[in-house]
């Protein structure tokens, strides 16, 4: 089943993006895995045992995102990662 990830360290925020994506996935008649995380950590602790299919990432956390740009292009599906986000 095709998986989606929302990383944000506001609740409010996260639950009503996840909310959303479920929404719209169901209204388009596919299944996918809406998984929402507090912070980056708990994200890619996650995604190191099951990478997702797409990420939706706050960029303003208390933790640097940027930082962690290795280990997001690890735990993305790699040729989505690839498209979309890693342009080298």
């Amino acid at each position: 089943m095709p998986s989606i990830a929302i990383v944000d360290d506001d609740a409010r925020c996260r639950e009503e993006i996840a909310e959303a994506a479920r929404v719209f996935m169901d209204a388009q008649g596919e299944e996918y895995r809406v998984t929402a995380f507090a912070d980056a950590a708990s994200f890619l602790a996650d995604a190191a045992t099951r990478p997702f299919d797409i990420a939706i990432l706050d960029i303003i956390m208390p933790e640097k995102m940027t930082t962690k740009r290795a280990q997001l292009r690890s735990v993305l599906s790699p040729d989505f990662a690839r498209r979309y986000f890693f342009k080298d």
